[in-house]
């Protein structure tokens, strides 16, 4: 209930595109050694497990795509429950819901946003989440908040959800790389050091991206009328660069309509943003149900 982490471990995967069954078995392998080591632990009560997917996930947990897996319309929590030593009911959630979960409750209770937005962009895409009054927002489907998809430029390239010119292509460390003709397995650190040497290439491709975030920005925020975006995964490091794009939208916008803006916001957790959220997620669990915690005599 503190957030301590206690207990910790990292085990590779072979997953084959369109088959999920290496995953499942590296995963089931992680739980049963993560309970077995919660029960061994003083007073303690486990909560449901929760998997954190680089994936579009919808309400029933089943997996919509995972591109970086190479999975698409997989149910990854059935064979998983079946699998575990122990049974357990399994909650598969996307790592950008959690994060924003995460972020969310960085915010005092009195302070907190009614409407948030969070945007991260990693190596390989752009995700996000809608959080309404401490709850995410799924949709019909559990799908809704997922800005990586978000269309800048419908003139675009072909994105892999089959639309064109999503926020994604123009945005992730990948297509930043791409697009300014680097070499993809560079850092983002490294993509800063081109940008601090005043590399033009490097330049374009920020400003490209620049763009792109202000148009998906101002479609959330025109759609939603959200009181915060947070920016997370590698764009905090390259806000600098992404800034004046973003001041440009609300400062056209204020001239007309000043109370129908967004604050833009970093994220305060790093890579262990979907890890924090999951902790607020199980955690959360228990706080609005106590009585599903037996009695310890």
């Amino acid at each position: 209930m503190a957030g301590q982490v206690l207990w910790s471990a990292r085990k590779a995967h072979t997953t084959e595109p369109g088959d999920g069954s290496g995953f499942v078995t590296a995963l089931k392998d992680m739980f049963d050694s993560a309970i077995e080591r919660a029960n061994h632990a003083t007073n303690a009560w486990i909560a449901n497990p929760v998997a954190v997917l680089p994936a579009i996930v919808a309400h029933d947990s089943n997996i919509v795509a995972a591109l970086p897996l190479g999975l698409r319309a997989f149910d990854v929590r059935t064979p998983l429950q079946e699998a575990l030593a122990q049974p357990r009911r399994v909650e598969v959630i996307n790592e950008g819901r959690l994060s924003a979960l995460a972020e969310y409750a960085t915010y005092p209770s009195d302070t907190r946003p009614r409407a948030m937005a969070y945007i991260s962009a990693q190596r390989e895409g752009v995700g996000g989440a809608l959080v309404i009054e401490g709850n995410i927002y799924g949709g019909s489907h559990g799908l809704a908040g997922l800005v990586g998809h978000v269309g800048v430029d419908m003139a675009g390239p072909q994105c892999s959800c089959g639309a064109r010119g999503c926020l994604g292509l123009y945005l992730s460390l990948h297509a930043l790389l791409e697009r300014a003709g680097l070499d993809s397995s560079l850092s983002v650190t490294e993509l800063i050091d081109l940008l601090e040497a005043n590399n033009a290439d490097a330049h374009a491709a920020l400003d490209r991206g620049g763009e792109a975030l202000a148009s998906a920005v101002g479609t959330m925020s025109n759609y939603t009328d959200v009181d915060v975006v947070v920016l997370g995964g590698i764009l905090p490091a390259l806000f600098p660069w992404l800034e004046p794009y973003l001041n440009g939208l609300i400062r056209s916008r204020s001239e007309r309509v000043p109370h129908f803006n967004p604050q833009i916001t970093l994220a305060t957790y790093g890579l262990e943003s979907p890890l924090t959220g999951a902790w607020h997620h199980a955690r959360r669990t228990v706080l609005d149900n106590p009585t599903i915690v037996p009695y310890l005599s």
